[in-house]
């Protein structure tokens, strides 16, 4: 099932739902896995990074947020 993944930078758009980009992605199982790679990347520093993960009609399937 495609899917979109929208990333935030901070936590104001991240609760407002303004995300700085949105892409596809071919399945939820690629998304949750390039998600959380990007959010351990990141982990243990001040950097906000965080992703939701809907379907194609705006479903919201998972939320990934991490500070």
């Amino acid at each position: 099932m495609k899917v979109k993944l929208k990333s935030y930078n901070n936590l104001q758009n991240y609760q407002c739902d303004y995300p700085e980009n949105v892409a596809l992605m071919l399945s939820v199982t690629k998304a949750l896995e390039y998600a959380k790679k990007q959010i351990s990347a990141i982990r243990g520093t001040k950097n906000f990074l965080a992703y939701k993960i809907v379907t194609l009609e705006g479903e919201l399937l998972y939320k990934l947020p991490c500070n």
